[in-house]
Formats: structure tokens, sequence, C-alpha cells
């Protein structure tokens, strides 16, 4: 049987929005954010596109889309093929096909995490523009948590370590931003299951059914120690 990883999954159910708080909450933050017709958004980690299109449709403005995971950038690029002012591509974080000092805005929802974040914060940092903003919306460690469970999830996601709300709030600082702003930190249990925008698929293949299963476990058994930081912070 063959296997597949949590990014697999998402992009298989082509899911838009996998982060605490769904697409609720992204709207949230975008309402609070400076952005009109002549910005410059970047999307790093888009997955279907969703936030980029809601962006552009929103604010009128151009919007960049790039995802490491080659289902869901094409997934992205078939959604967003109407729409002109959203560009997608395949691409990393950590190695972003774009000129330094390029954006006003970039967000990243769910993917620091899986990522090499020294690397892909300083990528963040080099193609905003001087003054420009970062918003993340990221999993965290809220409350302590037992190092075999915390294996099971670095294993699980893919992630090297798992970061506490300082812990990112230092990688940030690390990276050179100021200006740094925790907006919120929960966890995962503090959010209704209506929220989550996490289909599960009818007829789906049932290795890919395991591992949403694998995830709904982990994310059960972990609600009140696991959740997410949404962190601001300026070039």
């Amino acid at each position: 049987m063959k296997t597949y990883s949590y990014m697999d999954m998402l992009a298989a159910f082509k899911i838009n929005f996998a982060h605490p708080g769904g697409g609720t909450l992204t709207n949230k933050l975008l309402e609070d954010l400076t952005i009109d017709s002549k910005s410059r958004v970047l999307d790093a980690g888009c997955g279907t596109g969703e936030t980029a299109r809601i962006i552009a449709n929103t604010f009128h403005c151009a919007v960049d889309a790039i995802d490491a995971h080659s289902a869901m950038a094409e997934e992205a690029v078939k959604r967003s093929e109407n729409n002109k002012k959203v560009n997608v591509q395949e691409a990393s974080v950590e190695n972003l096909p774009f000129q330094s000092d390029t954006f006003d805005l970039v967000l990243s929802e769910s993917v620091l995490a899986f990522t090499d974040r020294k690397a892909a914060l300083k990528e963040l940092h080099r193609v905003l523009k001087k003054g420009g903003c970062l918003l993340i919306n990221e999993m965290s460690v809220i409350h302590p948590i037992e190092d075999k469970e915390r294996e099971k999830i670095q294993s699980f996601y893919g992630a090297s370590s798992l970061f506490t709300v300082n812990d990112w709030i230092n990688a940030i600082r690390g990276a050179s931003f100021k200006h740094i702003e925790l907006i919120e930190a929960k966890e995962t249990g503090a959010y209704n299951e209506e929220e989550m925008d996490i289909p599960i698929p009818v007829n789906a293949e049932a290795a890919l059914l395991d591992v949403l299963d694998a995830h709904m476990e982990l994310t059960d058994r972990n609600r009140d120690k696991i959740g997410h930081a949404v962190i601001l912070c300026q070039k």
C-alpha cells in the first residue's frame, strides 16, 4: 500500500483551510491589515490558493502565491486561472523566486512549522520591502507536552522541532524583524469544530483516510497543549 504524508493528504483532499480557526480566522486577520489596490502581497505556502484569491478579490491588489507541494500548487494554479491578479508558482519558502524588497505584505498560514524556519524567515525578510509586514499563523506548543508525544507530532507532520510562542518570537527577532506583535495564541481546543475547513471525502483512498484519521487523533489528544500563534512583525 502506498504511504502518504500529511501534506499529501491535504493536497489529495484539496483542503482550503487546515489551520486552527480556518477561513473565519483568516478573514478576521485580513480585516485588520492595511491592504489596498497598490499593495503587493505574497501568500507563502498557499495550498489551494484560497487566501490569495480572497485577498485579490477583496482588495483588488496583485497577489503572488507559492507552494512547494506539486499537487497543491497545481490545484492553486487551476483554481486561480481566471483571476488575473493572482500568480501561482511551485516554489519553496526557503528559496523564493522573487527579487529582494518586492512585497508590502507576506502571509504564512501553517507553513513555517514544516520548513527550515531559519532559512524561511531569512527569505521572507529578504523579499519584503522596508517597512513591509509579515503575518504568520503557525502551529505552536501552548502548554508543556511530554517528550514522547512531542516526538510523535514531529514525526507525523515532518517538523524538525515544535516551537513555543516564545520560540517563534525569538526566531522572528533573530531574522531581523522588528515591531513584533503577538496577536493571539490559543489551544486547538479553543476553536469549535465547525470553524475548521477539513471535509472528510466520500470514497477516498483508504491510505489517505488513515492519514486524516491520524491527524484528527493527534489533534484531539493534544487539543489543550498544541495550538497556534498569530504574530505580526515588520521589516
